[in-house]
């Protein structure tokens, strides 16, 4: 892992740092419901969206204006309360965790086709409007870790990633390839994948890219990687106990 300040110096080594540091970690927790986890187990899918729904508004508002689709992870070695408050379902009573390995997260990095689409919303569902192909040059993928942000006087601001924090010039930040938040954020110690289309989007209502993962990959997810959650309440039982089960409770 390199540490902050060494990849600081430009705006383009601190790009090239965070994605190289985004492929490094040894945890991609993606906190969502149980039946979500399970259905990347039991179609393989996974889906990255426009940030049109996500809580954070300058983050969204910044993913759209870049015409990007992201899917968030935490790197956190420990599970984080307020990520089971905020993102698991219904405040974790249905929640639960799906951890990627690397070996996954590099996959979908290196993926050559992915498809663009919407959510019908009668059926619910994923509707594949087309495929993009990496090979033609028709989209870009990365892997990349979040900086938090929290601004200062004369231009600058201090960044804190990996537990570390410097004070920088804007430009360094000035990069359509580096993705920020407000510190308060900083909790989620958050890495992303993310796909820019190069190609024109002819349906400005397609909100989500699908990317398969290969039958190797899903094979590799089993009951371990899904973590329920610590209050957790629903039927199925499929995954393993979260570690703070018995040492926390909430009813939000």
């Amino acid at each position: 892992m390199h540490n902050l300040k060494d990849i600081v110096s430009s705006s383009e080594s601190f790009v090239e740092g965070l994605k190289k540091n985004g492929q490094l970690h040894k945890n991609y927790k993606s906190y969502t419901s149980l039946d979500k986890a399970m259905e990347v187990l039991l179609t393989g899918y996974i889906y990255l969206n426009n940030g049109a729904t996500w809580n954070d508004t300058e983050d969204s508002s910044n993913m759209k204006e870049r015409g990007t689709y992201g899917m968030c992870f935490s790197y956190s070695t420990r599970e984080n309360v307020a990520m089971w408050m905020l993102y698991s379902e219904n405040r974790g009573k249905n929640g639960a965790a799906l951890n990627l390995y690397p070996s996954i997260i590099k996959e979908i990095s290196n993926a050559s086709i992915i498809e663009i689409g919407k959510i019908n919303p009668k059926k619910n569902k994923f509707e594949k409007v087309d495929d993009l192909d990496r090979r033609k040059g028709e989209f870009e993928i990365f892997m990349t870790d979040v900086v938090y942000v929290d601004p200062c006087k004369d231009n600058k601001s201090r960044i804190t990633i990996y537990d570390e924090s410097i004070i920088v010039d804007n430009k360094i930040l000035n990069n359509d390839q580096i993705f920020t938040k407000n510190y308060a954020w900083s909790y989620e110690k958050e890495c992303r994948i993310v796909v820019k289309p190069r190609v024109n989007i002819q349906d400005e209502s397609c909100s989500i890219i699908r990317i398969k993962l290969s039958q190797k990959s899903i094979a590799k997810l089993n009951e371990d990687r899904i973590i329920r959650s610590p209050i957790y309440k629903g039927k199925v039982s499929y995954g393993r106990d979260s570690d703070l089960v018995g040492k926390v409770n909430w009813d939000l």
